[in-house]
């Protein structure tokens, strides 16, 4: 993921890449997704930190997954400290297991501001985050 195309209060702004990490699965049933979703994106002041709470929901279509979570929003500064933004805010992770592999990342806040786009563009006559190619890493759908 770039910083180029951010949108969104949090766009960025610091040094560095933003990066991702999840886990996902659903339970033995195959009826609930489970799992976890972090997003990093560097701000001049320190780090937006994005961790999944729960899971709403997860659809797989062939190569593409999208995972929409309630997450929270934290800020870690440089000095080591930790400020609470929003809870309850909406994640919606969007991937392409491709050539190149894909991702978009969208963070509402609870009361539906654009916190963080990592591609924020028109698509369809309507503004949205589209996928990115990664800059490194993977995505695996199966």
């Amino acid at each position: 993921m770039a910083l180029g195309t951010a949108a969104g209060t949090y766009a960025g702004g610091g040094s560095g890449m933003p990066t991702f990490s999840v886990g996902m699965s659903y339970n033995k049933s195959g009826t609930n997704p489970k799992g976890q979703i972090i997003v990093t994106v560097p701000l001049a002041g320190g780090v937006l930190y994005i961790k999944s709470n729960s899971i709403s929901s997860m659809a797989i279509t062939g190569a593409n997954s999208t995972i929409y979570t309630k997450s929270t929003v934290y800020e870690v500064l440089n000095n080591g400290s930790t400020v609470a933004i929003d809870g309850g805010v909406s994640l919606r992770l969007d991937t392409v297991d491709g050539s190149p592999d894909q991702i978009g990342v969208t963070v509402l806040s609870s009361t539906s501001v654009l916190y963080y786009s990592n591609n924020w563009t028109v698509i369809n006559n309507a503004w949205r985050t589209g996928p990115e190619a990664l800059f490194s890493g993977s995505v695996t759908v199966d």
